[in-house]
């Protein structure tokens, strides 16, 4: 609730971002719509990590590899080749409904995480399996 007790809508809040006023006032900047799925650049394997100082290296965990789609229109769920898995990841609906944000596309990997950290993909199948 906005402190005049006038409750704001958060489409008012992106649209009225401080991003937006400055894309705004460049030149040949056109609004566009909302992206479909966009197709994610995949690891490359390679025998050594390399080494120099720009590189950033992360863990590669064994999952499915996801795209998350926010908008107003609600919450979608891509794998890496642009299938629809909305209702294999309805349990995660709520979490990502939680993210303060008008729209957003979230490109990452679900997994289900074992006491140690690692990844376990034989209990993610298990679950999706199960239909959690």
């Amino acid at each position: 609730m906005a402190r005049t007790g006038v409750r704001r809508s958060q489409r008012q809040y992106g649209v009225h971002s401080p991003a937006l006023n400055i894309v705004r006032e460049l030149s040949g900047v056109k609004p566009g719509g909302f992206p479909a799925f966009v197709e994610p650049l995949l690891a490359t394997l390679r025998p050594k990590a390399p080494s120099a100082e720009n590189w950033v290296h992360e863990i590669k965990f064994d999952g499915y590899r996801t795209q998350v789609h926010i908008r107003d229109s609600g919450i979608q769920f891509f794998t890496r080749r642009g299938h629809d898995w909305s209702d294999r990841f309805r349990a995660l609906k709520g979490p990502f409904g939680q993210l303060n944000t008008h729209s957003a596309i979230i490109d990452g990997e679900v997994i289900v995480q074992t006491p140690n950290g690692a990844s376990d993909f034989g209990a993610l199948q298990k679950e999706l399996g199960a239909g959690r």
